[in-house]
């Protein structure tokens, strides 16, 4: 890329994607007011109109669309990893580590605090009642 060229994610690549409250975890997407697509992690310009995105919070809510057991997790995790492919109820497809042993495909998760790499303030789903 040219000293000139620009990106047109300039400056969000180092956004904060969620926000921790106590046992609650917002995720930090952005939806475009012009067609209504949202996104996470949150954008500047909408990749279906190419209208401008708008910060919006996400629920974190969502359903577990498929799951892997990672023996040999990347380097900063301890021990095996479980990681997830989450639909969020608000739409966009969310992948980060599941909390539970074996989870069902298709029951309903919601964002928690959890570990991150070299355990880091990050964030994992959790099967909830539904």
């Amino acid at each position: 890329m040219s000293s000139e060229s620009k990106r047109i994610d300039d400056g969000l690549e180092a956004a904060p994607v969620f926000e921790a409250a106590g046992p609650e975890v917002r995720l930090l997407g952005s939806e475009c007011p012009r067609c209504g697509a949202v996104a996470f992690p949150r954008r500047e310009v909408c990749v279906r109109c190419a209208g401008p995105h708008r910060p919006r919070e996400l629920s974190g809510a969502g359903r577990l669309h498929s799951w892997t057991r990672l023996a040999n997790p990347p380097h900063g995790f301890d021990g095996e990893l479980r990681y997830g492919c989450v639909d969020l109820v608000e739409g966009p497809r969310v992948l980060a580590p599941v909390a539970d042993a074996e989870p069902a495909i298709g029951v309903a998760v919601q964002a928690v605090p959890g570990a991150g790499r070299h355990g880091a303030d990050g964030f994992r789903f959790e099967v909830r009642d539904a």
